[in-house]
């Protein structure tokens, strides 16, 4: 999202709330624009937020990788050998 403001002004974030959307739904700029308090450049129809449905059933986060671990390298280069 585009805005128009002073340097001074510039938000950190700007907060919308989503707890009346349901799955499949979504919020415009032009849901938001008149409770803005700064000017926003972008289209009515520009898309913020689409409520969309959970990947898996792991609320909990068990199956999330360690935040330690490496990701693992399937194909690419396996090291710089060079065969004639």
């Amino acid at each position: 999202m585009k805005i128009k403001v002073k340097p001074s002004d510039i938000p950190e974030a700007f907060d919308v709330d989503i707890s009346g959307l349901q799955i499949g739904e979504s919020i415009t700029v032009g849901d938001i624009r008149a409770k803005s308090k700064f000017e926003i450049m972008n289209e009515d129809d520009f898309g913020l937020v689409v409520v969309s449905s959970p990947r898996s059933e792991d609320t909990d986060g068990d199956n999330l990788p360690d935040a330690e671990s490496s990701p693992e390298l399937v194909g690419g280069n396996q090291g710089d050998s060079d065969e004639n």
